[in-house]
């Protein structure tokens, strides 16, 4: 999906699950925020026991909309958020090199490969959609980090601004 990054800085995660090794020309660095993954992740919870409890009570019966409501979405959303907060260190690298979101894989997007970027505006989604020059898209999603969309758009637009200041005006990105 993405290319490795040109100056050979790469972000590295030991086999072992140890610390987290953001690349050597790290920039920005944003991680999950307690404040707002533990508070999801109860609430998730939450609907999940009230949905056994009303299986336990009323079984799968006729309506099955309600209990999937209570009861798939949260355990669903229970595992997928659970396995992102196993993940140590920071979630979202900015670089001289590039872009790494680190639930995407371990590859660094080069700024030259960004050909848009727009802030999400969606109610409970908070997130940055990112257009690769390949016709792509990398999303940011940011609902349960310690980053806002502003800065870091702010900070995507300056760096594939100056990654991409040499191409001519027409082949130039349409968002800045």
């Amino acid at each position: 999906m993405t290319e490795k990054s040109p100056t050979g800085a790469a972000a590295t995660e030991p086999a072992g699950g140890g610390a987290f090794t953001p690349p050597a020309d790290c920039v920005a660095a944003y991680g999950f925020d307690p404040r707002k993954t533990w508070p999801f992740m109860i609430m998730l919870l939450v609907l999940s026991v009230i949905g056994v409890a009303r299986v336990a009570l009323y079984g799968f019966g006729e309506s099955w909309l309600p209990t999937l409501v209570l009861l798939a979405f949260p355990i669903v959303a229970l595992i997928m958020v659970g396995q992102e907060l196993r993940m140590r260190g920071p979630i979202i690298i900015i670089s001289r090199s590039g872009l790494l979101d680190r639930r995407h894989g371990p590859d660094i997007v080069p700024w030259d490969q960004i050909a848009e970027a727009e802030i999400k505006k969606r109610p409970f989604l908070r997130g940055i959609r990112i257009k690769l020059t390949n016709g792509e898209r990398y999303d940011l999603e940011l609902m349960l980090l310690r980053a806002e969309p502003m800065p870091i758009m702010q900070a995507i637009r300056d760096r594939a601004e100056a990654a991409t200041a040499h191409m001519d005006p027409e082949s130039s990105r349409r968002w800045w």
